[in-house]
């Protein structure tokens, strides 16, 4: 009969033991569970190993490099990994460690109880509902392992092979797959908080640059500069592909385009959209913004004649104006990868906000100068805005020739002398009505000086426009009393004077020699002396 001792280890006492003589003896340990703990040891310390030795977990292929690894820490003839996306399970990838072996079919796989594994989150040995006693038979068994750490659910590791898993190897792997899953909560959480300090960074930014770019708007009173000033400010923010600026014209019940940033711009500044289709009217009438990602599959998508349909996303902003809305402001991008985000969308918005201030500055500017160069009695142009128009017109180089009348009433003193300040303010009322139908550019430049300017204006004109001017100032005054009539001096830029002072010493020169004549509305010579 064997020696028991050959057959059970006996730890020794440690020094220092308390009993008799020290001869009391621990617990025994059987060699074979000695054994077994020895290669549970280094299995675990593998696997310790083999975590540690994972340098990132940032995505999908980091997890799909570590596979092929895993046959040292537990063989299997297919390994699959499976992810959470949009809280659905998904089986991302496959390892295969010998193809010739084939693996089980989709209708051998207990699908179902993988799954529910998988979704507890709770390391399982999942073997076949029916085992053969057949030797040859050799059924699957699968090994579920999830992965997760810190509450958070990545996913799951499922082994398959037709050997038997043991209590061994689920311990093992489930330190393992612990510690990958730890490390994956641990890599995420660093990503997001990586994210949103990147988030954060250009929201200051973005806010940073609202500023500059608002102080620049508001810094531009000339519409067409705030119009091309709104549409490259923007693209500093965000990125687009096109960029359209619509404004309200009630009375026509239209859209009218101002400004197109887009490869079909001339098409889209010639035409106009009615009031109420299309996104951009659904916009108007909510008088709320919208971000329509793949705009072109909306069912108020409104296609442009004489372009073609593309996958584009969208961003339409009202913009407003005293609190109402005048136009809004389009930006699209295209592609299918073209989406705006929820940031982008809020930016766009805060931009129209601003771009909707200087709209209103520029609108503000326009009515205080057109209320500063406006004569308050006549309607007409003043001194002011006469001398600013010649130089712009004399100075243009689209123009061939620019004809100037002055006008002046011919005894308008005793007119207000016998009939009254009241009487000859209606008189000149009236005689800027008259200017102002002529044709041309009209101005009062003084008293009772009129003037009009006309763009490529000839000698014909100057004729045609003294008689309309004739028969205009003859039914200012009533029947009986003494006609009105005035005196027209003509010259011609730049046959008769070549700047702006001697145009207008030219033309008054003619004026009081047609004065002189006492004949009235005489249309001085325009020929060269």
């Amino acid at each position: 009969m064997a020696n028991p001792r050959d057959r059970v280890a006996w730890v020794q006492p440690l020094a220092g033991d308390g009993g008799s003589g020290g001869s009391h003896r621990r617990q025994a340990v059987p060699p074979r569970r000695q054994r077994v703990l020895r290669a549970l040891e280094r299995r675990l310390g593998l696997a310790l190993e083999e975590a540690a030795a994972v340098q990132s977990l940032d995505g999908c292929s980091d997890l799909v490099a570590l596979l092929p690894r895993l046959g040292r820490l537990c063989p299997a003839e297919s390994t699959r990994l499976f992810l959470f996306e949009n809280d659905r399970i998904s089986c991302v990838a496959q390892l295969q460690a010998d193809p010739a072996t084939g693996t089980a079919s989709d209708d051998d796989r207990p699908e179902r109880e993988i799954e529910q594994a998988v979704s507890a989150g709770r390391p399982a040995i999942v073997e076949p509902a029916i085992r053969y006693l057949a030797p040859a038979s050799h059924p699957l068994n699968w090994l579920v392992l999830p992965l997760a750490g810190g509450g958070v659910k990545h996913g799951a590791l499922v082994l398959e092979r037709r050997e038997l898993f043991s209590g061994e190897d689920l311990t093992v792997m489930t330190v393992y797959t612990a510690l990958l899953g730890e490390r994956m909560t641990s890599a995420a959480r660093e990503a997001h908080v990586d994210r949103q300090q990147r988030e954060l960074e250009q929201h200051l930014l973005s806010q940073r640059r609202l500023l500059e770019i608002n102080e620049r708007l508001l810094s531009n009173v000339d519409p067409a500069g705030v119009l091309d000033l709104i549409a490259d400010s923007l693209k500093s923010l965000v990125s687009y592909d096109n960029l359209t600026i619509y404004r309200v014209d009630a009375e026509a019940a239209v859209l009218r385009p101002v400004l197109a940033r887009d490869r079909f711009a001339a098409l889209i500044l010639s035409m106009t959209l009615p009031i109420g289709r299309g996104i951009t009217g659904s916009v108007l009438a909510r008088g709320a913004a919208e971000c329509v990602n793949d705009a072109h599959r909306d069912p108020r998508a409104n296609l442009i004649a004489g372009t073609p349909m593309e996958d584009e996303s969208l961003v339409v902003v009202p913009l407003r104006v005293g609190g109402d809305v005048v136009g809004t402001l389009n930006v699209g991008r295209m592609g299918e990868e073209g989406h705006f985000s929820p940031h982008e969308f809020e930016l766009v918005k805060l931009f129209a906000g601003q771009a909707s201030i200087a709209l209103a500055n520029v609108e503000a500017h326009r009515a205080l100068w057109a209320r500063a160069e406006t004569d308050a009695l006549t309607g007409l142009r003043n001194r002011g805005a006469f001398e600013q128009d010649l130089e712009h017109a004399l100075g243009d180089p689209r123009l061939a020739s620019v004809l100037l009348l002055m006008i002046d009433l011919d005894d308008f003193k005793l007119y207000n002398d016998c009939h009254g300040h009241l009487a000859g303010d209606r008189v000149l009322r009236t005689v800027g009505e008259v200017i102002g139908a002529v044709g041309g550019a009209g101005y009062r430049y003084g008293g009772d000086e009129f003037a009009v300017i006309v763009s490529n204006g000839t000698a014909t004109d100057a004729a045609a426009m003294s008689r309309l001017l004739a028969t205009g100032m003859a039914s200012i005054v009533h029947t009986g009393e003494t006609p009105l009539t005035a005196s027209v001096g003509a010259a011609l830029f730049p046959e008769v004077a070549a700047s702006k002072d001697a145009l207008v010493a030219a033309a008054d020169a003619e004026l009081y020699r047609c004065k002189a004549r006492s004949d009235g509305l005489a249309a001085a010579d325009l020929r060269p002396n």
